[in-house]
C-alpha cells in the first residue's frame, strides 16, 4: 500500500506536506506511510479514498483504476440520456464543479436573468440571440469557477497560518513550562551560607 500511497500524492502533484494537510495529519506520518514504516488505519484510507477520489480496492490491492469515475461517469450518462450538446456537456460538468453552497445563488441568478430577457419579448431587437446567452453562461460559471478556486485557495492559506501559529503556540507553551520549571527549582534550591 506505502508505493500506492506515493503514487496518489504524485499524480495529484502534491508535497507530502500539502498531502499532510487535506487528510488532518503530520507531513512525517505521511512519510511512514510512503516509507512503508507504518499503515494507515481503515479510517484513514476511507478518508484518503474520499478526500482523493480515489478507488479503495486499488489503494488495497492494487486492482482497478487509480481513481473513482463515478461523478463523470453520471454526468456522461445524463447527458446522453438527455441527448446533450457537446456545449450542454460543458456546462453541466462546469456547473458541478463549483462548491455546492455556491451553486444555489448562482442558478437563482440565472433564472432570474433568463426571466428577464423573456419579459423582453415585446421588443425583440434588444433580446441578445441564443449564442450570446450561452456565451454569458459561460462566462458567468468560468468567474464562479474562479471564484470557487480562490476561495479554496484562501481557506487553504487560512488553515496553513493556523497550523503555523499552534505550532509557535506550542513552543511557546514548552518554553513557559520550562521558565517555571526553573523559576521553581531556584526557589527550592537551598541557599549558600554566606562566607565572611
Amino acid at each position: 500500500m506505502h508505493e500506492r500511497i506515493k503514487k496518489i500524492r504524485q499524480a495529484i502533484n502534491v508535497t507530502q506536506q500539502e498531502f499532510a494537510d487535506r487528510l488532518l495529519v503530520k507531513r512525517n506520518t505521511v512519510a511512514t506511510w510512503e516509507g512503508g514504516r507504518s499503515i494507515p488505519q481503515d479510517s484513514v484510507v476511507a478518508l484518503i479514498c474520499k478526500e482523493f477520489n480515489v478507488n479503495e480496492t486499488w489503494l488495497r490491492t492494487g486492482e482497478g483504476d487509480m481513481f473513482n469515475k463515478a461523478e463523470s461517469s453520471a454526468v456522461e450518462r445524463l447527458c446522453s440520456e438527455l441527448k446533450a450538446s457537446e456545449l450542454e456537456r460543458q456546462i453541466i460538468s462546469a456547473y458541478f464543479k463549483i462548491e455546492p453552497n455556491i451553486r444555489d445563488s448562482f442558478v437563482r441568478r440565472l433564472i432570474h436573468e433568463v426571466e428577464a430577457k423573456r419579459n423582453m419579448e415585446a421588443a425583440p431587437e434588444l433580446v441578445p440571440s441564443m449564442p450570446e446567452v450561452t456565451q454569458d453562461v459561460m462566462s458567468k460559471l468560468a468567474e464562479m469557477e474562479r471564484q470557487n478556486q480562490e476561495m479554496v485557495r484562501q481557506n487553504q492559506e487560512v488553515v496553513k497560518q493556523n497550523k503555523e501559529l499552534l505550532a509557535r503556540l506550542e513552543i511557546w507553551e514548552k518554553e513557559e513550562d520550562e521558565w517555571e520549571k526553573e523559576q521553581m527549582e531556584q526557589s527550592i534550591s537551598p541557599t549558600r551560607p554566606h562566607s565572611r
